[in-house]
């Protein structure tokens, strides 16, 4: 996903080649924290910049055009009923963008144990090894 939005003070955008997916270091905080969703769909960063959420709703807000389409019964109330329960649903299971973000970090997590099993059963062959070799002297 290409996002070319504007990042906050203190904020630095890199690229995983591992993964091939940017993410985003903040470098105000010690240690800094790094994220694979942009600071803007962060939830921490929102709960900790009330304003940038304010203004991030107002601006989604103000995109939001009910005149813009062509379903409903002529005076909005359709559409009014599913953005709310568009709404309702992004708390109850997120947005797309959350579960997209968890998912990766849950298979990023799954992959890093993976490469810490490997490493401890690789230096765990080592020692055994170094063992068996102190053993003939």
């Amino acid at each position: 996903m290409n996002d070319d939005r504007k990042i906050p003070d203190g904020w630095v955008k890199e690229f995983d080649e591992h993964y091939q997916q940017h993410y985003y270091v903040d470098t105000r905080v010690s240690p800094p924290r790094s994220i694979w969703a942009h600071p803007y769909e962060d939830e921490q960063f929102l709960r900790e910049h009330p304003s940038i959420r304010e203004r991030l709703a107002r601006r989604r807000n103000s995109e939001y055009d009910p005149g813009s389409s062509g379903v409903g019964t002529g005076n909005g109330e359709h559409i009014k009923r599913r953005f709310f329960f568009g709404k309702i649903k992004d708390k109850v299971i997120g947005t797309k963008e959350e579960r997209e973000a968890a998912k990766f970090a849950e298979q990023r997590a799954v992959e890093q144990r993976r490469l810490r099993i490997a490493e401890q059963r690789r230096l765990r062959a080592a020692q055994q090894q170094q063992y068996r070799q102190q053993a003939y002297y």
